[in-house]
């Protein structure tokens, strides 16, 4: 009362924990192993000038990278207790509503003062005698 100030305890948090660098290694190893090791679904070959098929290896790489994060991103939520939900990478993979931009004609009237929709077409006047060749 007589000058006394309530004051507020500091609250300190203890840092989350996280996996050490051995673990993040024996983590990736052993997934990286699964697809490229002795045993793996995949096997490795030098790359050759007759390579074309980039668009697959990028795919693979990416395919790749998003099972070692999602890997890691499930250990670490492990470590600290939680329950990891759906983790998702990377939200640009969902699918646009519509474009971002207006697409081009794709034919257009040679003379569009002539062919419109609101008004009459006129033909040219043949002879009976014209004969059409195609």
């Amino acid at each position: 009362m007589f000058g006394r100030r309530r004051h507020v305890a500091t609250v300190v948090q203890a840092p989350a924990p996280e996996l050490s660098a051995q673990q993040t290694f024996e983590l990736l190893r052993g997934a990286v192993s699964g697809l490229v090791g002795a045993q793996g679904t995949w096997t490795l070959v030098p790359r050759s000038s007759e390579d074309t098929d980039t668009i697959f290896h990028d795919l693979k790489a990416d395919e790749i990278a998003r099972e070692l994060a999602v890997l890691l991103a499930r250990e670490t939520a492990a470590l600290r207790g939680e329950t990891p939900g759906e983790i998702r990478m990377r939200d640009e993979y969902a699918e646009p509503v519509a474009l971002p931009w207006e697409p081009a004609p794709i034919s257009i009237w040679a003379d569009p003062h002539r062919a419109t929709v609101t008004d009459p077409v006129e033909l040219p006047v043949r002879d009976a005698d014209t004969r059409l060749v195609a």
